[in-house]
């Protein structure tokens, strides 16, 4: 029964780390939408609030999504 849960919790931890890297890729793309260049200045990047918001959710995102992956089993070693 353990390890159905175990298999269960991983499963569910993936599928919320799917999620959230799949919400963070909305959120840069609403962040790079947000932004624009001034030919008058260059180097100089203006960012609307929202764009400055979306970035930040996006950046948490995957932070949380990193937290909750399950980490990579590792390869079987061949045989001798």
């Amino acid at each position: 029964m353990a390890d159905q849960l175990d298999a269960l919790e991983a499963a569910i931890r993936a599928g919320i780390a799917s999620a959230l890297r799949s919400r963070a890729s909305v959120h840069r793309e609403r962040a790079a939408e947000g932004m624009a260049t001034l030919s008058e200045f260059p180097g100089v990047i203006v960012r609307s609030p929202e764009a400055s918001i979306a970035g930040k959710l996006a950046a948490a995102f995957e932070t949380i999504a990193a937290e909750l992956a399950p980490p990579p089993t590792p390869p079987n070693p061949p045989p001798n």
